[in-house]
Protein backbone atom coordinates (compact mmCIF):
# COMPACT_ATOMS: atom_id res chain seq x y z
CA UNK A 1 0.00 0.00 0.00
CA UNK A 2 1.41 3.37 -0.46
CA UNK A 3 1.62 5.90 2.22
CA UNK A 4 -1.53 7.83 0.90
CA UNK A 5 -4.11 4.40 1.03
CA UNK A 6 -1.67 3.72 4.31
CA UNK A 7 -3.18 7.17 5.86
CA UNK A 8 -6.53 6.67 4.85
CA UNK A 9 -7.24 3.32 5.98
CA UNK A 10 -6.14 4.64 9.24
CA UNK A 11 -8.38 7.09 9.07
CA UNK A 12 -11.30 5.50 7.71
CA UNK A 13 -11.25 2.82 10.29
CA UNK A 14 -11.54 4.96 13.26
CA UNK A 15 -14.77 4.35 14.61
CA UNK A 16 -16.23 7.71 14.19
CA UNK A 17 -14.81 7.87 10.36
CA UNK A 18 -15.84 4.39 9.68
CA UNK A 19 -19.74 4.88 10.23
CA UNK A 20 -19.52 8.43 7.59
CA UNK A 21 -17.09 6.50 4.91
CA UNK A 22 -19.98 3.11 5.07
CA UNK A 23 -23.04 5.79 4.57
CA UNK A 24 -20.65 7.61 1.57
CA UNK A 25 -20.06 4.27 0.22
CA UNK A 26 -23.71 3.21 -0.02
CA UNK A 27 -24.71 6.30 -1.24
CA UNK A 28 -21.82 6.33 -4.23
CA UNK A 29 -23.50 4.56 -7.26
CA UNK A 30 -26.56 6.51 -6.96
CA UNK A 31 -24.61 9.80 -6.82
CA UNK A 32 -22.16 8.71 -9.55
CA UNK A 33 -25.68 7.99 -11.45
CA UNK A 34 -27.04 11.25 -10.91
CA UNK A 35 -23.90 13.32 -11.65
CA UNK A 36 -23.85 11.48 -15.01
CA UNK A 37 -27.34 12.19 -16.32
CA UNK A 38 -27.54 15.62 -14.85
CA UNK A 39 -24.16 15.96 -17.37
CA UNK A 40 -25.57 14.60 -20.45
CA UNK A 41 -29.03 16.58 -19.95
CA UNK A 42 -26.51 20.06 -20.06
CA UNK A 43 -24.93 18.60 -23.36
CA UNK A 44 -27.79 17.89 -24.75
CA UNK A 45 -28.86 21.59 -23.86
CA UNK A 46 -25.85 23.08 -24.91
CA UNK A 47 -26.07 21.11 -28.28
CA UNK A 48 -29.45 22.64 -28.50
CA UNK A 49 -28.10 25.86 -28.29
CA UNK A 50 -25.39 25.58 -30.59
CA UNK A 51 -28.39 24.61 -33.15
CA UNK A 52 -28.62 27.85 -34.28
CA UNK A 53 -30.35 27.23 -37.31
CA UNK A 54 -32.32 24.08 -35.51
CA UNK A 55 -30.78 21.51 -38.56
CA UNK A 56 -30.86 18.96 -36.11
CA UNK A 57 -33.38 16.39 -33.51
CA UNK A 58 -31.38 15.92 -31.08
CA UNK A 59 -32.55 12.29 -29.31
CA UNK A 60 -31.25 11.83 -25.93
CA UNK A 61 -32.36 8.09 -24.59
CA UNK A 62 -31.64 7.01 -21.00
CA UNK A 63 -31.22 3.44 -21.51
CA UNK A 64 -28.27 1.12 -20.28
CA UNK A 65 -25.57 3.47 -21.91
CA UNK A 66 -27.42 6.75 -22.34
CA UNK A 67 -27.20 7.65 -26.10
CA UNK A 68 -27.10 11.14 -27.91
CA UNK A 69 -28.23 10.80 -31.29
CA UNK A 70 -28.42 13.74 -34.03
CA UNK A 71 -29.82 13.50 -37.73
CA UNK A 72 -32.54 15.10 -39.67
CA UNK A 73 -35.95 13.39 -39.97
CA UNK A 74 -36.15 10.60 -41.82
CA UNK A 75 -32.66 9.49 -41.73
CA UNK A 76 -31.19 6.18 -41.66
CA UNK A 77 -27.68 7.08 -40.98
CA UNK A 78 -26.72 9.80 -38.46
CA UNK A 79 -24.41 10.95 -35.91
CA UNK A 80 -24.09 9.56 -32.52
CA UNK A 81 -22.81 10.13 -29.19
CA UNK A 82 -22.80 6.17 -27.38
CA UNK A 83 -21.72 4.60 -23.58
CA UNK A 84 -22.48 7.96 -21.72
CA UNK A 85 -21.86 6.10 -18.90
CA UNK A 86 -18.49 4.37 -19.80
CA UNK A 87 -15.77 5.23 -22.34
CA UNK A 88 -17.65 8.01 -24.56
CA UNK A 89 -17.41 7.13 -28.37
CA UNK A 90 -19.03 8.95 -31.30
CA UNK A 91 -19.72 8.55 -34.86
CA UNK A 92 -21.88 7.60 -37.46
CA UNK A 93 -24.59 5.26 -36.96
CA UNK A 94 -26.80 3.26 -39.53
CA UNK A 95 -30.20 1.49 -38.55
CA UNK A 96 -30.33 -1.67 -38.34
CA UNK A 97 -30.67 -3.86 -41.12
CA UNK A 98 -29.62 -1.68 -43.31
CA UNK A 99 -26.81 -2.19 -46.38
CA UNK A 100 -23.86 -1.05 -44.47
CA UNK A 101 -21.50 -1.22 -48.12
CA UNK A 102 -23.00 2.58 -49.58
CA UNK A 103 -22.26 4.20 -46.29
CA UNK A 104 -18.48 2.75 -46.21
CA UNK A 105 -17.73 3.27 -49.77
CA UNK A 106 -18.77 7.42 -49.64
CA UNK A 107 -17.15 7.32 -45.94
CA UNK A 108 -14.12 5.66 -46.91
CA UNK A 109 -10.44 7.58 -47.04
CA UNK A 110 -12.23 10.90 -46.59
CA UNK A 111 -10.80 13.69 -43.99
CA UNK A 112 -13.82 12.96 -42.05
CA UNK A 113 -13.32 9.53 -41.16
CA UNK A 114 -9.31 9.60 -41.20
CA UNK A 115 -9.02 9.28 -37.36
CA UNK A 116 -12.04 6.68 -36.83
CA UNK A 117 -11.89 3.05 -36.69
CA UNK A 118 -14.28 1.35 -39.21
CA UNK A 119 -17.60 -0.11 -37.59
CA UNK A 120 -17.91 -4.37 -38.17
CA UNK A 121 -19.95 -5.88 -40.49
CA UNK A 122 -22.12 -7.14 -37.04
CA UNK A 123 -22.39 -3.50 -35.74
CA UNK A 124 -24.28 -0.68 -36.44
CA UNK A 125 -21.38 1.48 -36.25
CA UNK A 126 -20.13 2.75 -39.39
CA UNK A 127 -17.09 4.73 -38.11
CA UNK A 128 -16.07 5.25 -34.90
CA UNK A 129 -14.00 7.01 -32.40
CA UNK A 130 -13.30 7.03 -29.09
CA UNK A 131 -13.74 10.34 -27.05
CA UNK A 132 -11.34 9.76 -24.52
CA UNK A 133 -13.55 10.95 -21.34
CA UNK A 134 -13.96 7.41 -18.92
CA UNK A 135 -17.35 8.00 -16.88
CA UNK A 136 -16.34 5.22 -14.67
CA UNK A 137 -13.28 7.61 -13.65
CA UNK A 138 -12.86 9.20 -10.41
CA UNK A 139 -11.07 11.82 -12.32
CA UNK A 140 -13.81 12.44 -15.12
CA UNK A 141 -16.28 12.42 -12.26
CA UNK A 142 -14.41 15.16 -10.28
CA UNK A 143 -14.67 17.35 -13.52
CA UNK A 144 -18.63 16.93 -13.90
CA UNK A 145 -19.42 17.71 -10.30
CA UNK A 146 -22.03 20.61 -10.27
CA UNK A 147 -19.21 23.33 -9.44
CA UNK A 148 -17.04 22.20 -12.24
CA UNK A 149 -19.00 20.69 -15.18
CA UNK A 150 -19.59 23.60 -17.16
CA UNK A 151 -16.25 23.62 -18.79
CA UNK A 152 -16.42 19.66 -19.67
CA UNK A 153 -20.23 20.42 -21.23
CA UNK A 154 -18.62 23.38 -23.33
CA UNK A 155 -16.14 21.01 -24.41
CA UNK A 156 -17.31 17.61 -25.30
CA UNK A 157 -20.50 19.26 -26.97
CA UNK A 158 -18.81 21.88 -28.56
CA UNK A 159 -16.35 18.91 -30.17
CA UNK A 160 -19.25 16.83 -31.15
CA UNK A 161 -20.87 19.97 -32.77
CA UNK A 162 -17.57 20.46 -34.87
CA UNK A 163 -17.80 16.50 -35.45
CA UNK A 164 -20.99 16.73 -36.84
CA UNK A 165 -20.93 19.79 -38.72
CA UNK A 166 -17.58 18.44 -40.57
CA UNK A 167 -19.24 15.03 -41.65
CA UNK A 168 -23.34 17.20 -42.23
CA UNK A 169 -22.59 16.96 -46.18
CA UNK A 170 -20.95 13.36 -46.34
CA UNK A 171 -24.47 12.56 -43.82
CA UNK A 172 -26.76 14.18 -46.46
CA UNK A 173 -25.36 12.31 -49.61
CA UNK A 174 -25.32 9.11 -47.57
CA UNK A 175 -29.18 9.65 -46.68
CA UNK A 176 -30.31 10.04 -50.57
Amino acid sequence: MSIFKDEMYKFITDEENFNLASEISELMPEVKERLINEFWDLVVKKLTQLDIKNEWDINYEENLFIDIYLKNKNWDCYFSLFDLKKNLFYGVYIDEGLDKSKGYKLLANTDFTLNMKKGSENSNWLYWKLQGENFNSSNTLKNIIPSKREDLVNIIATEYFDFINEGKELLIKLNK
